[in-house]
């Protein structure tokens, strides 16, 4: 019993060596060869001795036939609404901004950058039609106010109420709010008392000799009234002397 239990003390201690003797977890493992595997950051590469490139090959794609019908409807639509010629609108905005002379040269990736672009060249299109507008009504509102005054004789009354109430007297520098204003005014102002001509000389002359003729006309008839007989008389005379004659 005793040979017994020294062999089964001897195994105990042997095992207890060999757990001593294994590596913990926590501790490394310098004999392991290192890896050849080397990712690159905020990239796709991934290198296993051999750089495989992932993502290049999508950037590199042409344009998708729904990327490109996408794009040439926008282009239409653009075209049709503010009266521009689609040519203008593909050189402009994605020729020349990509590079590109064809939109077959375009990629997948710069898809959405030239969707972008067309929407900021439509707002620009929009705010230049705006401006276009704005001054066209100006024009329209000036040209009324000039020939209200000019009607009414009141250009100077007008002037002085621009300055009065806007700083500016020149109307084409005016808002259209401001030129309203003024049509408001003109409207309620009283036209300018007209002043009559002094008549000309010939006018005068004219005037003097009608007067003249009309005193002559009426003491003549006066006199045949008073005097028929005598007027009568003289009547016949001269038309025998003119006979005579």
């Amino acid at each position: 019993m005793q040979s017994g239990d020294d062999g089964l003390a001897k195994l105990a201690e042997k095992l207890h060596g060999v757990r001593d003797n294994l590596p913990s977890a926590s501790e490394g493992t310098p004999n392991m060869p290192a890896s050849d595997i080397r990712v690159k950051r905020n990239s796709g590469n991934i290198n296993f001795g051999t750089q495989v490139n992932i993502g290049s090959t999508m950037s590199q794609e042409p344009l998708a036939q729904p990327q490109r019908r996408s794009l040439n409807d926008r282009v239409e639509e653009i075209a049709g609404i503010y009266g521009v010629d689609p040519r203008v609108v593909w050189r402009e905005v994605l020729h020349t901004r990509f590079g590109v002379s064809s939109v077959t040269e375009l990629s997948k990736t710069q898809f959405v950058e030239a969707s972008q672009a067309l929407d900021a060249y439509e707002a620009q299109l929009k705010g230049h039609l705006a401006e276009s507008k704005e001054q066209n009504h100006v024009k329209r509102l000036v040209a009324e106010a000039l020939q209200i005054a000019n009607d009414r004789d009141v250009y100077p009354a007008m002037s002085r109420f621009c300055s009065r109430e806007f700083g500016e007297t020149v109307l084409n520098n005016l808002s259209p709010d401001q030129l309203k204003l003024v049509l408001k005014f003109l409207e309620e102002a009283a036209p300018a008392t007209p002043v009559e001509p002094e008549p000309r000389a010939s006018t005068a002359a004219s005037a003097s000799s009608a007067s003249v003729r009309g005193v002559f006309l009426a003491e003549a008839k006066a006199l045949v009234v008073q005097y028929p007989v005598h007027c009568g008389a003289i009547a016949l005379v001269l038309m025998i002397l003119g006979k005579v004659v």
